[in-house]
């Protein structure tokens, strides 16, 4: 735990959990940044049954623009811990920027066993959905998300989008840019 303590002290601030944009990196702070990853490496040895070490190592990766390698420690941590609902939203997500939205969908499916209500998931699994053009799917998840979130004026405009797919008014969209657009 030395180890997993020494890494955290070194990317305080450097790494953001919360969904958040992270600081510009100067050469001071990609330094630290490269010395937490093996410190967090080791850590994750040291501590195998663990998913903190490499969910932390994995936004250090992130970070560094290891993108390969980021995806690799978000899945060793999720495996540990599927029902970390910031491993979920973090490895779907990662996921879904590499277009991998079938894996996407299978962890937010996963993670809505442990959160069936939470708006992360569902919107994340809607959107999901648009992007393998199964939209009465996404259509159903953001009928879900307004009976839990009403006031939320985006899950709105996602249902109408849904919707205008369904009806052949509008393409399905290829990315999340076109979703963007179609809104």
């Amino acid at each position: 735990m030395a180890l997993f303590t020494e890494a955290g002290d070194l990317i305080e601030g450097l790494v953001r959990l919360d969904g958040q944009p992270c600081p510009k990196l100067g050469f001071f702070q990609k330094r630290k940044l490269k010395k937490a990853k093996p410190l967090l490496q080791q850590a994750a040895l040291e501590s195998p049954e663990n998913g903190a070490p490499y969910l932390m190592l994995a936004k250090v990766e992130e970070r560094l623009g290891e993108h390969e390698d980021y995806l690799s420690s978000l899945q060793k941590s999720w495996l540990l811990e599927p029902g970390n609902l910031v491993l979920v939203i973090e490895l779907s997500s990662a996921y879904g920027q590499l277009g991998k939205q079938h894996e996407a969908i299978s962890v937010l499916i996963e993670g809505r066993k442990y959160y069936p209500s939470e708006p992360r998931i569902l919107f994340n699994l809607g959107v999901s959905f648009l992007l393998i053009n199964q939209s009465q799917s996404a259509k159903d998840i953001f009928v879900e998300m307004i009976e839990i979130e009403p006031d939320y004026e985006m899950n709105h405009k996602m249902l109408a989008y849904s919707q205008r797919i369904l009806s052949g008014d509008v393409p399905a969209p290829n990315n999340q840019s076109d979703i963007a657009k179609g809104i």
